[in-house]
């Protein structure tokens, strides 16, 4: 009984290692659940096919599983060496199927490369997982692939070049009567004559835009327009009437052209000044006529707030504007040459609030010129010049007609340019030295400045 029962012992512990082994086989070959990508992919979760040379994880790669050369891809390795969620496979069953047949991985890293069309030209079927990667594995981006500019390749800017219209006196004898516009420009402090125009007569000239000029002519009683080549391209004469049988013609002292096309001019009709202040369309017809007895404009300019500016009789500076009876004419302030200590005033110019005014060889800046509070803030003494304009609050330009010469400066007196004709000390100018130089400057403008309104 005893060698009985030893015997079916026996034979009882035979058949349960028998089950065990064909469990595990059944596990490592095709253990229900699982797919069969699934368990190639675990079978070689120690594949060097599925790391990059840097060691990180290649998603897309595959390589080849058992004898039948099936390919598995890497994404199921990553997935099915993970512990799913809710799982109930006991702990020991993941090391017995990444273990089972341990001679997965030489029969992937020594398979042919026909049977692994995909494979990627970084794996290395003799490495080891733990071998070091190179770090030149993953190309890296550098500084130097994008170029870098610098400031040498962007080319200095060249200096602007600026122009100006001189209006110049250029007798060569006694009986040599010539005026003349020149356009002079001016680039990287240098100043130079760019073209001239001979012939061209005039109490005040002042640009009209595209290179025309206008010509106030009060001997010929007309406002005349000009283009680069002298020809007359708008004339404007009126008369008006004083009686049954009496009329004057319009003596026009100065003429501006208007933003809207319109031309301003400051004139009186007559040997009894009846000053006027025109606006005047191109056909001729009188938009604006204000007119009076109270002022008599030697110059005059609109202003932006339809008002004018005007020097009366080169004692005072006032603003003129219309009352509210048609062509009745309104003094807003008067600033005499008295308050400014001049005993005369030719020229006055606005910039921004404050007014620059010419006379008694000086210049002088006011403030808050159109209220009460206004005050002389600064003064420069020039001497015996002919006209000055203020490009802006520190930039002047003067036409000087003893020293023949034009020129910008500062607020301090600094010249930023220069003209001078240094060639004819007398009272005349040769023909030599007014080719390249003024003789006696009457005016200048910017060649671009058209007035203020």
């Amino acid at each position: 009984m005893r060698g009985q029962g030893t015997f079916e012992y026996i034979l009882l512990l035979g058949g349960a290692v028998l089950i065990t082994s064909l469990a595990l086989f059944v596990l490592t070959t095709s253990q229900p659940g699982i797919d069969a990508n699934k368990q190639c992919a675990v079978a070689a979760r120690s594949a060097i096919e599925c790391f990059k040379a840097d060691g990180t994880f290649r998603g897309d790669a595959t390589f080849q599983f058992n004898d039948k050369l099936t390919p598995c891809n890497c994404a199921a390795y990553e997935s099915a060496t993970a512990t799913p969620s809710g799982s109930t496979q006991s702990p020991s069953q993941t090391p017995t199927a990444t273990t089972a047949t341990p001679t997965v991985s030489p029969v992937a890293s020594t398979a042919t490369p026909t049977a692994t069309p995909t494979a990627t030209p970084s794996a290395t079927p003799t490495a080891t997982p733990s071998a070091t990667p190179e770090p030149t594995g993953t190309p890296m981006p550098t500084v130097t692939a994008t170029p870098i500019p610098t400031t040498t390749a962007t080319p200095t800017p060249t200096p602007t070049a600026k122009q100006y219209m001189i209006y110049d006196f250029a007798p060569t004898c006694d009986t040599c009567n010539n005026k003349r516009v020149l356009i002079v420009e001016v680039s990287a402090g240098q100043a130079k004559i760019v073209s001239k125009l001979d012939g061209v007569y005039a109490d005040h000239v002042v640009p009209s835009g595209n290179g025309r000029l206008l010509l106030s002519r009060s001997a010929e009683k007309e406002i005349r327009e000009i283009d680069s080549g002298g020809n007359t391209v708008w004339t404007y004469r009126k008369e008006f009437a004083k009686g049954p049988n009496w009329a004057e013609d319009l003596v026009p002292y100065t003429a501006q052209r208007l933003k809207n096309g319109n031309t301003f001019s400051g004139s009186f009709d007559g040997p009894y000044f009846d000053s006027r202040l025109l606006e005047i369309k191109p056909d001729g017809t009188i938009v604006n006529d204000v007119h009076g007895t109270s002022f008599e404009p030697k110059t005059a300019f609109r202003l932006p707030n339809g008002n004018a500016l005007v020097v009366d009789k080169w004692q005072s500076v006032k603003e003129i504007a219309q009352g509210d009876i048609p062509g009745q004419a309104i003094v807003k302030y008067s600033i005499t040459a008295g308050s400014l200590g001049l005993t005369q005033i030719i020229y006055a110019y606005p910039v921004g609030g404050n007014l620059f005014v010419y006379g008694s060889g000086k210049i002088v800046e006011m403030s808050n010129y159109q209220t009460d509070a206004r005050a002389k803030t600064w003064e420069k003494q020039v001497g015996d010049i002919d006209h000055f304009f203020p490009v802006d609050e520190n930039t002047l330009l003067v036409a000087d007609r003893w020293g023949k010469a034009v020129y910008e400066m500062d607020r301090t007196g600094a010249k930023t340019w220069e003209l001078r004709n240094s060639l004819d000390l007398g009272n005349y100018c040769s023909e030599a030295g007014i080719v390249n130089y003024p003789c006696r400057p009457l005016q200048i403008y910017p060649a671009g400045f058209t007035g203020y309104g």
